[in-house]
């Protein structure tokens, strides 16, 4: 009787089957885990894949919306580009609501 081994690969691992057996072999991967020092490491929104996954999306500086909670960070918000001129005309307007105070309108 001959004891050959077979071996395959199923979705890239290395899977050896003694010989004479004939069945289901359970192949169990390890999930992934962000490097030391990533916002994601630990973070209990990742899926548990072989494959890096975060339920938060990236923003474009990086970062993610869970880390910013977690550090207790308000992510900052989006500046218009005419901010400058926005604040002109409420300056103007407070300085009409005085004028309209001190006429008595």
């Amino acid at each position: 009787m001959s004891s050959t081994a077979i071996t395959y690969k199923r979705n890239g691992v290395t899977v050896t089957m003694p010989g004479g057996f004939h069945g289901v072999c359970r192949v169990t991967a390890t999930p992934y885990q962000y490097p030391k020092g990533h916002p994601c490491r630990g973070c209990p929104y990742t899926l548990n894949t072989t494959v890096p996954s975060c339920m938060f999306p990236e923003r474009r500086d990086g970062g993610c919306f869970w880390y910013d909670l977690k550090q207790k960070k308000r992510p900052a918000l989006p500046q218009p580009s005419n901010q400058e001129a926005a604040e002109r005309i409420f300056a103007f307007i407070k300085v009409l609501e005085a004028v309209k105070r001190h006429k008595g309108f």
